[in-house]
């Protein structure tokens, strides 16, 4: 059950900014005006409760119109719900009321995101986010920049499928989704991008989209995928995700509520 009680931002309205032909410079200036907004804007009243920690921070980058990456690791302490009650507080104040619910988590903001994190929990080495994508070129919605930002993940992290036996018929096979609930048709966006990390793609994808929050559930087991990164799970269901299939993030909508499942028994 969801409970939201929002008074009032004291301040001007903030847009989300887009990605523009020049995008270092675009994203230098997103990063700034994002850490203003978030430490010189007060809201009259904030009261809230969530099913879940990623929940709260969901529905609080629409609340707070703040565009968010979330890291998250599977834990019972994560899925518990909770309750915060704010008033007259900075929109950095309210959002580090949620993060210190969970211990170790940090606050960031880069490439014109704020960044949720759970600190030191997950080396770089066996973060995916980390891997370095030479060239990423795109027009669409955030469905197909998933589409086609999965496979050059997947080619250094997924362990290959073995082939299958041959049958006397052959059926297509499904692929993964990746961005939510679909509200009805997207305005196209585009990139053009260079070296970059695949967590600084993501980003830039819900710059330029409608779309304001990405998220990867990372297992609560620290056994490695035999790539040797941290192995990722589905968001709504907390399942695991096959070494073949790894890894799998989430594009949402902000203000997206994310009813968690019960966890799989061992």
């Amino acid at each position: 059950m969801i409970t939201r009680t929002f008074c009032g931002i004291a301040a001007s309205v903030l847009v989300f900014p887009l990605v523009a032909k020049e995008p270092t410079a675009s994203v230098d200036a997103a990063s700034r005006h994002l850490a203003s907004w978030m430490d010189n804007t007060r809201v009259l009243e904030y009261n809230a409760k969530a099913d879940s920690f990623v929940e709260a921070l969901a529905l609080a980058a629409g609340e707070l119109r703040v565009p968010m990456g979330i890291q998250w690791i599977d834990t019972s302490a994560a899925r518990a719900p909770l309750a915060f009650s704010c008033k007259n507080a900075t929109v950095r104040e309210i959002l580090n009321r949620i993060v210190e619910t969970q211990p170790g988590y940090q606050l960031q903001v880069a490439h014109g995101v704020l960044h949720v994190y759970p600190g030191n929990a997950i080396p770089d080495r066996q973060n995916f986010l980390d891997i370095t994508i030479p060239r990423f070129i795109f027009k669409g919605d955030a469905d197909g920049a998933t589409a086609q930002l999965r496979p050059l993940v997947k080619r250094k992290v997924a362990t290959p499928r073995p082939p299958p036996r041959p049958t006397s018929a052959q059926h297509g096979a499904g692929g993964s989704g990746g961005s939510g609930i679909r509200s009805g048709p997207e305005p196209p966006i585009a990139l053009n991008i260079t070296n970059s990390s695949v967590e600084e793609i993501l980003d830039q994808i819900v710059l330029a989209s409608v779309r304001k929050v990405w998220v990867v559930t990372f297992s609560e087991s620290s056994r490695l995928t035999p790539t040797g990164y941290r192995r990722t799970e589905w968001l709504w269901t907390g399942t695991n995700v096959t070494d073949d299939e790894q890894p799998e993030w989430f594009i949402l909508y902000a203000n997206a509520a994310i009813p968690l499942q019960p966890r799989p028994g061992p």
